[in-house]
C-alpha cells in the first residue's frame, strides 16, 4: 500500500509560526486582531499582531462586523463547489487586570450571523463569546472562545478559511507560546456535542502546529524556516439512540518557507490518514504536495500561483477542492487530483475602520482540463478599541 510516515517524525511537532501561511491565503480579513486598522494599510499589516498598549482604555469595547459574498464554481464530481453569502455583527467588552508578569483578560460579548435566502429568520445563528485569557512575555492561555479557524495557520487543504464564515467561533481551550527561533500554537476545539435522543455525534478537533525560524534577518527582510503539523478529528459518542460508525480521521505535515521583503515562496508535504475502525470513505492513507509562490504587486494587491498533487488525498476540515473524496458522497471520488491555481487580491482600507477585500481564483484541474474559479468580496468594519479575541 502507500507508505505512511511513522509517528516519530511527528515526535517533536510542538509549535506554531507567528507569521502568516501562505497556503491559508495569508486571511487577514478573517483573523482575530490586537490591532485596529491603521493608516498604513497593506495585505500584511492590516489585522497583525501589535504589541499591549497602556494607554488604552480598560474596560475596552469594540463593534464589528463583516459581510461576505464567496462563489466556487468547480463542477468537479469531488467538489460541485456553491455559493457562501451573508453578514454578521459582534460585539465584545474586554477587562484588563495585570499581576506581576501574568495579564489577565476577560472578554464577553456575543455574536450574530444571518446566511442572506428566503428562510432568514430559521437561519440567524447566535454565538455568545466568553473567553479568559492569561498572559505571559512569551505564552498566552485561552480558555472558553478561542481564536479558531485560519488563526491555527494551517495550510489550506487542511484548514478551510471558509470555516471562518461558516463556523467563525470556536469553543474549547488553546495555547501559544513565541520563542525567538520556535512559535507554539496548540488547540482543542469541541465543534459538536453528542445528542442521544438524535443519535448525533460528538465532533471533537485538536492540533499542533509548530514553526522552526532558522535564518530571520531582519536588516534584509529574508526569512527561512520549517513549519510543522498535525490535526486530527474525533467523531463518536456513546449510547446514541442509533449507534454510528466512531470516525478518527489525521492530517499531519512539513514544509520549507522562504520569504524576503515582497516574495515569499513555500513548500508542504502532507499526509492524509483514516485511523477509523470501520472508514466511512475509500481511501485510508494518502499524501499531497502544496507548492505556493506569491509576490506583493504593490501595497495593497497581492498575487499567488499555487501548485497542489495529491493522490488518495482526504481532510475533514480541508478545502474540498483539494481532496480527493467528496465529504457528501464518498462514492464520488479520484485516486489523483493535480491543480494549479492563480490567485489575486485587493485589499483596501476606506474610512472609519472599514476594509474591503476582492478576491478572484481562476484554476485549472490538469488531470481533467475542468476549468475552476472563485471569486470573493468582503467588507469588514471595527468600531470602537482593539480586542484580543474577534469572531
Amino acid at each position: 500500500m502507500n507508505q505512511i510516515l511513522k509517528p516519530h517524525h511527528y515526535a517533536w511537532i510542538i509549535a506554531i509560526s507567528s507569521n502568516t501561511v501562505l497556503g491559508q491565503w495569508e486571511n487577514e480579513i478573517f483573523k482575530s486582531t490586537q490591532k485596529q486598522i491603521t493608516d498604513s494599510v497593506s495585505l500584511k499589516e492590516t489585522f497583525q499582531y501589535q504589541p499591549y498598549k497602556k494607554n488604552r482604555r480598560n474596560p475596552s469595547m469594540q463593534v464589528g462586523g463583516l459581510q461576505y459574498t464567496k462563489n466556487n464554481e468547480y463542477f468537479q464530481q469531488t467538489n460541485p463547489g456553491e455559493t457562501i453569502m451573508g453578514q454578521r455583527i459582534w460585539g465584545l467588552i474586554t477587562q484588563e487586570n495585570t499581576l506581576n508578569n501574568l495579564k489577565a483578560s476577560y472578554t464577553f460579548g456575543a455574536m450574530i450571523q444571518y446566511p442572506f435566502d428566503n428562510q432568514l429568520s430559521q437561519q440567524i445563528q447566535f454565538k455568545p463569546v466568553v473567553q479568559l485569557s492569561l498572559q505571559t512575555k512569551n505564552s498566552t492561555l485561552n480558555v472558553g472562545s478561542i481564536k479558531g479557524h485560519v488563526n491555527h495557520l494551517l495550510p489550506e487543504p487542511v484548514m478551510n478559511y471558509e470555516w471562518a464564515l461558516k463556523s467563525p467561533v470556536e469553543y474549547g481551550l488553546s495555547w501559544d507560546k513565541k520563542g525567538e527561533k520556535i512559535q507554539i500554537h496548540q488547540w482543542l476545539n469541541w465543534r459538536q456535542q453528542a445528542i442521544l435522543e438524535t443519535s448525533q455525534q460528538e465532533i471533537i478537533v485538536g492540533g499542533i502546529s509548530a514553526n522552526w525560524n532558522i535564518i530571520n534577518n531582519s536588516s534584509s527582510g529574508i526569512s527561512l524556516s520549517l513549519p510543522f503539523f498535525m490535526i486530527h478529528q474525533h467523531q463518536g459518542g456513546e449510547n446514541l439512540k442509533q449507534p454510528q460508525p466512531i470516525q478518527n480521521k489525521n492530517n499531519s505535515g512539513f514544509g520549507l518557507r522562504l520569504s524576503s521583503t515582497n516574495f515569499r515562496a513555500e513548500y508542504y508535504g502532507i499526509q492524509a490518514l483514516d485511523l477509523s475502525p470501520q472508514p466511512l470513505q475509500p481511501y485510508k492513507n494518502g499524501f499531497g504536495h502544496l507548492v505556493n509562490l506569491s509576490y506583493d504587486i504593490q501595497q495593497n494587491h497581492r498575487l499567488v500561483v499555487t501548485y497542489w498533487n495529491a493522490r488518495e488525498f482526504h481532510a475533514p476540515m480541508g478545502a474540498a477542492i483539494y481532496g480527493c473524496v467528496n465529504p457528501s458522497n464518498p462514492y464520488k471520488n479520484v485516486y489523483n487530483k493535480e491543480i494549479a491555481i492563480l490567485r489575486y487580491a485587493y485589499l483596501k482600507r476606506w474610512i472609519n475602520n472599514t476594509v474591503t477585500e476582492f478576491r478572484v481564483e481562476p484554476g485549472l484541474d490538469l488531470k481533467t482540463n475542468d476549468f475552476l474559479l472563485s471569486f470573493g468580496l468582503y467588507v469588514k468594519f471595527l468600531l470602537g478599541d482593539w480586542i484580543y479575541y474577534q469572531p
